[in-house]
This record gives C-alpha cells, sequence and structure tokens, in this order.
C-alpha cells in the first residue's frame, strides 16, 4: 500500500516523512530506501537506508520516476519501505498524470509487498475540479487523514484534483 502525504509547502510533510523513515529502519529488517531530489537530507538518517538523489538520473515525468520505483524493487528483493520526498519536485506533469503514477506506484506497492510513502505539495484549496466534484468525500480525507487515517482511493483522489472513483489503493493525510 501507499500513502500519500498532502500538504503546502511548509507544513511539515518532510519532517512527518523523516521520522516515518528513522521508525521504519528501527522496525523492519529489510532495506529501507529514501528518494529525494538532492542530498539535503544526508546527515539525518542512517547511514545504512539507502539514498538516492534522483537529480543525478535527469528525471523529469511521472513516468521515469514509476521507472526508478521499479528499477530500486528489482535490484533488491529485500525492501520492505520507500519513502519519497516531494514528488511534485522530482517530476513535473498534470494532476492526471500524478494520479496515474500513484495507481501504478500502488500496484508495485501490493505485487511487491512494499510499503510506499511519498509528499505530494498540493493545498485541498488548489485540487481543482476532481476536489469540488467530491466535496463531502475530500472534506473526510482531510478529517481522518489528521489523524492517521486511511481514506478510500476516491477520496484521495479528489483531494489531489485527480478524477474521482480511481481504482487504486493508497491513502492520503492532509497536513
Amino acid at each position: 500500500m501507499i500513502k500519500v502525504i498532502v500538504g503546502e509547502k511548509g507544513s511539515g510533510k518532510t519532517k512527518t516523512l523523516l521520522d516515518s523513515v528513522k521508525a521504519a529502519w528501527e522496525k523492519d529488517h529489510g532495506s529501507v530506501v529514501f528518494i529525494n531530489n538532492n542530498k539535503r537530507h544526508v546527515l539525518d538518517l542512517n547511514y545504512k537506508i539507502r539514498m538516492i538523489d534522483t537529480s543525478e538520473f535527469a528525471i523529469s515525468t511521472y513516468d521515469e520516476l514509476y521507472g526508478l520505483l521499479c528499477g530500486v524493487v528489482s535490484q533488491d528483493y529485500d525492501t520492505t519501505d520507500i519513502f519519497v520526498d516531494s514528488i511534485t519536485k522530482i517530476a513535473d506533469g498534470s494532476d492526471e498524470e500524478i494520479a496515474a503514477f500513484l495507481d501504478k506506484a500502488a500496484a508495485l506497492s501490493e505485487k511487491n509487498n512494499i510499503e510506499i510513502l511519498m509528499t505530494l505539495s498540493k493545498s485541498a484549496d488548489a485540487a481543482g475540479e476532481g476536489a469540488a466534484g467530491a466535496g463531502a468525500a475530500g472534506a473526510a480525507a482531510g478529517a481522518g487523514a489528521a489523524a492517521g487515517a486511511g481514506t478510500d482511493a476516491a477520496a484521495t483522489g479528489a483531494a489531489m484534483g485527480a478524477t474521482v472513483g480511481r481504482a487504486a489503493s493508497y491513502s492520503a493525510w492532509m497536513t
């Protein structure tokens, strides 16, 4: 299953992500991977956590980012957790492309039994038409997310402005 931490810049998404990376390292016995668009957090993490700087690979689309995720999974079958900080800084694309990427990442996660946690800089107000069409579902996602609860795919997609009713299984936290 994948989880997405959604919030505006400066809302604490990266700190929450780094805390989750450290917790995964302490509890899991497999490989933990942290993907970022720079080396800024190299000193914040245990040296045994695999850190990938996407700026070294000229990744610019969500298909390329998905390819990187597939490469990480295929390279190490002991991977238990993958953390991706700020997918919108790594790749460019529309809300529909983000939703399609999340769907593919969810399928990859389910198939390989890997937990994936990502951050996404986007406000609920700027979510677009998808959020407006889901109204109460988006509000429920925000309320449940504050408590760390999962939401259904429709509410998650709505909160991100994606097409409501996507088939992926992922949850979002709003910060």
